[in-house]
């Protein structure tokens, strides 16, 4: 197949598998030799083994990070921790590498794009995530604000570590805290049942009654 001919075909978001290659009728093998041509060339990136995102002539991104993760790992994924914080604009930084929590096991995938880590998380504790559409008008899943925040407690803090206000004012340097909800962040103390997490949301309901 013909790089014009590949061209013309119209991929949804921009991603394909080798797989829906195959089943519009063309060899594998075949395939397989022109899309390493391609990748080379810059007008594919291969995203995993069988996944593929396509640039086009023009060698434009048309499809956003967060909706390449949600392809990854299979479904049962979610953007959070600080990729979650900063899409809410929780904390100042621009965070490039994308974290997400899943019920599968720990997993990392790095990309010409960017590293994306999945965590584990039990299922019990996989809830409190909604649907967002990016600007290519691609679906993908991030957590609410709260349990991203209460994520990165799960994850990055230590047991002993001591949670205070210093602790998320000058560690984390914690903004736009007024879209927090203290009645979510008191459900999700309740399912994390954990003590580091039963301190943050005391000091956090401290912080947002002060506020």
């Amino acid at each position: 197949m013909k790089f014009e001919e590949f061209n013309r075909l119209n991929f949804k978001n921009r991603i394909f598998t080798m797989q829906s290659m195959e089943l519009l009728g063309y060899d594998r093998e075949t395939l397989r030799r022109q899309i390493q041509n391609w990748i080379k060339q810059g007008h594919v990136i291969q995203l995993k083994k069988g996944l593929y995102a396509y640039l086009g002539l023009e060698k434009n991104k048309l499809f956003s990070n967060f909706y390449v993760a949600s392809l990854l790992y299979g479904d049962n994924s979610y953007i959070s921790l600080e990729s979650a914080m900063s899409f809410y604009e929780l904390i100042p930084e621009r965070v490039f590498q994308v974290s997400l929590v899943s019920t599968s096991k720990t997993k990392t995938f790095t990309n010409d794009l960017t590293s994306f880590n999945y965590k584990h998380i039990k299922p019990n504790l996989f809830d409190y995530f909604i649907n967002q559409i990016d600007e290519f008008g691609a679906v993908y899943k991030v957590a609410y604000p709260e349990k991203a925040l209460l994520d990165y407690i799960y994850f990055k803090v230590k047991a002993n570590q001591n949670i205070n206000e210093d602790f998320f004012e000058e560690n984390l340097r914690l903004q736009n805290i007024e879209i927090l909800k203290i009645s979510r962040l008191k459900e999700l103390e309740e399912l994390f049942k954990m003590k580091k997490i039963s301190q943050a949301v005391a000091v956090l309901e401290r912080i947002l009654k002060n506020a």
